[in-house]
């Protein structure tokens, strides 16, 4: 008669299969949060990046549009409005002899522009004509100012010209943007100074 020996091979306890589903749990968790980061930070980057480029495009247009500024082709003053958060203007800044009028305005967290464009004869500015778009989404408030304006002593140190403006006093322009989409961990600021030509000689 054969005896077997007594089977040691019990198998897992409920403590042990208890505490590998507790460590597959926490490895699932570690490798979704993980994940989580990456991706939150790809949205984090991008969103930066769309915020730089929206600003960016924005002075690409404003810049030129704002240096060739010049009397309207019905005689009013290049600089209509010169205020903190707003700025209008005509320019012929495309050479086609018309002197659109532009304005840059903030609007909630949006600043916008209007693009109006003298028509009829004689050539009116008609406001029920002007195109608006959005030019930079998510606009950080603060306390500092869109847009700011220097006059004739200016060299790069020199006090802003108080609120209101004379628009007569204006030589040059000095534009900050910072805006900030929710996710971002920090705003994008850019700043620019500008010297229309045709306020140099007034």
């Amino acid at each position: 008669m054969k005896f077997f020996g007594e089977n040691k091979n019990k198998g897992f306890t409920l403590l042990e299969i208890l505490m590998g589903i507790s460590i597959l749990a926490a490895l699932v968790f570690a490798m979704s949060l993980f994940f989580y980061n990456v991706s939150n930070l790809g949205n984090v980057f991008i969103q930066s990046y769309e915020t730089q480029q929206e600003i960016q495009l924005t002075f690409q247009l404003m810049i030129p549009e704002a240096r060739s500024m010049d009397i309207s082709n019905i005689g009013s003053y290049p600089l209509a409005e010169a205020a903190s958060s707003s700025i209008k203007f005509y320019s012929d800044f495309d050479g086609d002899g018309f002197y659109d009028q532009i304005r840059y305005f903030l609007d909630g967290a949006t600043l916008k522009k209007g693009f109006l464009t003298p028509t009829g004869n004689p050539l009116t500015y008609n406001s029920a004509n002007e195109i608006i778009t959005d030019a930079v989404h998510d606009i950080v408030a603060s306390t500092s100012s869109i847009f700011s304006y220097y006059d004739a002593n200016y060299t790069g140190s020199e006090a802003v010209l108080n609120f209101p403006v004379v628009i007569a006093d204006v030589r040059v322009i000095k534009i900050n943007l910072t805006a900030k989409q929710q996710n971002q961990n920090s705003p994008v600021s850019f700043g620019v100074t500008v010297t229309p030509k045709s306020l140099q000689s007034n």
